[in-house]
């Protein structure tokens, strides 16, 4: 016969572990966004199941699909198991139009004391039909149909920063996209920037040419 606080303790042991293992949770992220004009769209849809474990980890599934009109310009899936990690769904609160031709997925900007501006020159001959840029590991922007030889100017949460062995600071971007023709660029550079974080926003700059575009 077990003792009475011996036999509580495997009761609330008993407890612990069906709360632990046996609470299992599920959620769904389906949004879909129209730019002002209703030219350009965005559909994604995320599931989300979290692990019955004391880690406390998920597995998420998810779609993002980009159109302009019945055109389907960029196409993502994606299937993974992190415990670490935010998923998706609590790391992109805002998915929205910045303009009729720039969306803005990522974290909230308004709790940004500044932002940085990032220059995205297209110096090739063709349009780019489809433009992403990355300025932390959960903000992107999306531009849409940037002409040639044209440029615009993106104000993005604060780009990625971190000091190197040397004490500078550096500073990464990462981008990548289609041509009119069908062509596909990407990239991930990295800056070097001696003004510090407190003067206020910093300009990056990037730079397209015709020998960055690939036929698939």
């Amino acid at each position: 016969m077990l003792s009475h606080p011996f036999k509580y303790v495997l009761i609330l042991a008993a407890v612990i572990t069906v709360v632990s293992y046996g609470c299992t949770g599920r959620r769904d992220y389906n949004v879909e966004r129209k730019s002002p004009s209703g030219l350009y769209s965005v559909k994604v849809d995320v599931r989300v199941e979290d692990e019955p474990s004391l880690m406390a980890g998920f597995n998420e599934w998810g779609k993002i699909q980009f159109f302009k009109g019945q055109e389907t310009l960029d196409v993502r899936e994606w299937e993974r198991k992190d415990n670490f990690e935010s998923t998706f769904i609590d790391a992109h609160p805002v998915i929205e139009w910045l303009k009729d031709n720039l969306l803005y997925m990522g974290s909230d900007q308004s709790k940004q004391p500044f932002l940085d501006d990032i220059v995205v020159l297209n110096h090739s001959s063709e349009k780019l039909k489809y433009l992403s840029v990355s300025s932390d590991k959960d903000d992107e922007l999306v531009v849409f149909d940037l002409p040639a030889r044209e440029e615009v100017t993106l104000r993005a949460t604060l780009v990625s920063e971190w000091l190197s062995s040397d004490g500078s600071r550096k500073y990464s971007l990462g981008y990548g996209g289609t041509s009119q023709s069908g062509k596909e660029f990407s990239n991930a550079i990295e800056f070097k920037q001696a003004k510090p974080r407190a003067d206020g926003p910093i300009v990056f700059q990037i730079l397209i040419n015709d020998e960055d575009l690939q036929k698939r």
